[in-house]
């Protein structure tokens, strides 16, 4: 009897999880499509610049007016984080477990090569907490980079993963090997949902 409902209550949480999942690909799909219409919209325009676009994209506002309730609203604001090169006129956005350290280390060594290398850094090696750019190629919004730099010609990159890799990823991190939550216990739900559900 007891195993039958240990049983029941993994087949429920797999079920709403997969529901969860399937729901949360539809939304990201029709947000992305959203994103690509509203780029095409501004880019059909030859005298429009991507200076121009930059700036525009930083104005366009989803999810209001008629259309909010169509919208699922952010569980959490993230802070925008863009690393630069200007040398190679390369700006990436970086986006948590979305190979976010990497990113930023390669950014850190194409913004200025030869500090990188005299410091000891190593690209696969760099971490977060001790990258060797910290506050030098950093921007926490796109006009910030605008008003400090010329980025009409420049490549713009973010690196997107797959939303249920990022989340296992990202559990598996955040709850299992560093256990923030025993520091924060207000974050995550002291990962006791999500543990439930994949433990149970």
């Amino acid at each position: 009897m007891y195993r039958l409902i240990d049983v029941n209550r993994a087949c429920l949480a797999l079920f709403i999880f997969l529901l969860f999942s399937l729901a949360w690909k539809c939304i990201n799909d029709y947000q992305l499509l959203s994103i690509c219409d509203e780029t095409r919209r501004l880019s059909g325009s030859l005298s429009i610049t991507q200076e121009e676009n930059v700036l525009k994209a930083d104005h366009i506002e989803h999810c209001v007016g008629d259309e909010a309730a169509e919208c699922i609203p952010p569980i959490y604001p993230y802070v925008q984080n863009y690393r630069v090169s200007p040398k190679y006129h390369l700006l990436a956005c970086t986006i948590e477990k979305n190979f976010s350290t990497m990113l930023t280390a390669i950014l850190c060594y194409l913004y200025d090569e030869n500090r990188f290398i005299q410091k000891g850094r190593n690209i696969s090696t760099d971490t977060y907490r001790r990258r060797s750019c910290a506050k030098l190629n950093e921007y926490k919004s796109l006009k910030a980079v605008h008003s400090a730099l010329n980025v009409s010609k420049w490549s713009m990159i973010a690196v997107v993963r797959n939303p249920l890799n990022r989340f296992v990823s990202g559990f598996a991190n955040k709850c299992l090997i560093e256990e923030v939550w025993r520091k924060f216990p207000d974050r995550c739900n002291r990962c006791e949902m999500v543990s439930f559900i994949l433990i149970n």
